[in-house]
């Protein structure tokens, strides 16, 4: 029983995690077209660049 409720919040902190993820990048996605609807270029913090993804990327 012990195994299974450690497996179960193993899952729900790994859905947790794909979902806000992917609520963040939706969020990135409508920030940037807003920009273009301005005639401008967004930021890379409007863009979704977060901390992680810029030490992935080689850029911090």
């Amino acid at each position: 029983m012990r195994a299974l409720r450690r497996t179960t919040a193993g899952a729900m902190s790994c859905i947790a995690v794909v979902v806000t993820h992917r609520w963040h990048v939706a969020l990135a996605e409508v920030i940037a077209t807003s920009a273009e609807r301005q005639g401008r270029v967004a930021a890379p913090s409007e863009r979704g660049a977060t901390p992680w993804a810029m030490v992935g990327a080689g850029t911090s």
